[in-house]
């Protein structure tokens, strides 16, 4: 497997980082084959300059719903991830198996200026 985080760049991130958090629900059962799917964006994200982490996790008590938590340098970087080939049409790819549509909620971190 693929290192879900770059440890260097998490701790030499930058005022502004941004951290996304993707949120799946699956059909009842089809969780395994969401995660599947999911997988493969692993490697080509975690080689985008700006992903710091970009981490696929199962829910503890439904293996159905599906979390990715994603850490960019920037806003910037976050966009054009969305405009790489392996992203393009990928809600086309995986809408059968969704419950409800994807929820997408990003976040800029709070830091202590001192």
């Amino acid at each position: 497997m693929v290192e879900t985080t770059d440890v260097k760049k998490f701790q030499n991130r930058p005022v502004g980082t941004i951290r996304t958090l993707a949120l799946l629900d699956a059909k009842k059962g089809r969780g395994k084959e969401l995660m599947d799917i999911l997988l493969k964006l692993v490697e080509p994200t975690r080689n985008e300059e700006g992903n710091i982490a970009y981490v696929p996790h199962y829910n503890i008590d439904n293996p159905d719903k599906i979390l990715f938590d994603e850490i960019w340098m920037s806003k910037v970087d976050l966009d054009s991830h969305f405009k790489l080939p392996h992203m393009v049409g990928l809600l086309e790819k995986i809408s059968y198996l969704l419950a409800k549509p994807l929820v997408l909620e990003s976040y800029e971190e709070v830091r202590d200026e001192v």
